[in-house]
């Protein structure tokens, strides 16, 4: 009997992108019961559910489903809730609308998540290259930082069974709700697949900035909520620590810290502003 899983896709002006999200998942349909739900949020919400409306009929005959619903109100955490309405109970992906699993991450998620105890899981993330000498230096350091490489870092993907599900209530309306999840279950409890993957697309030039600059937002968000430890691994002590017994990284740092510095000079206009900017040119293979 195949595993069941859901899979929570909250999607803000995500028309040109969630077609390949939807593929990449319909290949892996007949690995498991599967359902997936699209919650298209706030503006451009229409142009997401028409991209997805074909794609319908072709899991329907996988013997899968895909739901979507429309929540007009901005905010991830919004999107998140009310796709949450239409689950079933078992165990979830959390996937963002441009990110692409790689084959058998399905069957692997569900295979980790049918444990009895709480369990967050997520698989091996891929850092796709830049055409951007910065970005690829970027990446080349952020993919290896402790908090990140070989650990569940969220970054778009991740998965909990019931038991872990019933750790947190409702999504809190911060923008990291994968660093909120994490902090919900113990290095013990996470795990990284052996199988599959997902593929994770820096953007370039200012965009690039404007997502750390989110990122640190969220952290920031996440560090004032009651409850809601950091992770031990992060901070740039550990960050500085780990750089200086890895000099094959020093030719990186000029960027690395340009960015870093360029994201603490600004602000996150609001919650909504959760939208990933995205390279306009496609990537060519991943970076690990």
């Amino acid at each position: 009997m195949r595993r069941q899983i859901d899979v929570i896709i909250p999607a803000r002006n995500e028309a040109a992108a969630i077609g390949r999200t939807l593929g990449a998942l319909l290949e892996q349909a007949a690995d498991v019961d599967l359902r997936v739900i699209v919650a298209a949020n706030g503006p451009g919400r229409a142009a997401t559910l028409d991209a997805c409306r074909p794609f319908a009929a072709r899991f329907a005959v996988l013997g899968a489903r895909l739901l979507t619903i429309e929540v007009p109100e901005p905010g991830k955490a919004r999107a998140l809730n009310e796709a949450e309405r239409a689950s079933r109970g078992v165990a979830t992906v959390f996937l963002d609308a441009d990110v692409v699993l790689r084959p058998q991450s399905l069957s692997a998620l569900a295979e980790a998540l049918a444990a009895s105890d709480p369990v967050l899981a997520a698989p091996a993330m891929f850092v796709r290259r830049s055409c951007r000498a910065g970005v690829r230096a970027f990446a080349r350091i952020w993919a290896s930082l402790p908090a990140v490489e070989g650990h569940v870092v969220g970054a778009g993907c991740y998965a909990v069974n019931p038991a872990g599900r019933r750790r947190w209530a409702a999504f809190p309306d911060i923008l990291a709700d994968d660093a909120y999840v994490r902090s919900r279950f113990a290095a013990a409890e996470r795990v990284v697949v052996a199988r599959g993957g997902f593929d994770v697309e820096l953007p370039e030039g200012l965009a690039l900035v404007k997502t750390v600059r989110r990122w640190r937002a969220g952290n920031s968000q996440l560090s004032r909520l009651e409850g809601a430890a950091s992770d031990p691994r992060a901070g740039w002590r550990r960050n500085m620590a780990h750089l200086a017994r890895h000099p094959k990284f020093w030719p990186d740092l000029p960027a690395f810290a340009l960015v870093t510095l360029l994201a603490r000079l600004g602000s996150v206009e609001s919650l909504s502003d959760w939208q990933p900017q995205r390279p306009s040119r496609a990537p060519a293979r991943a970076a690990r």
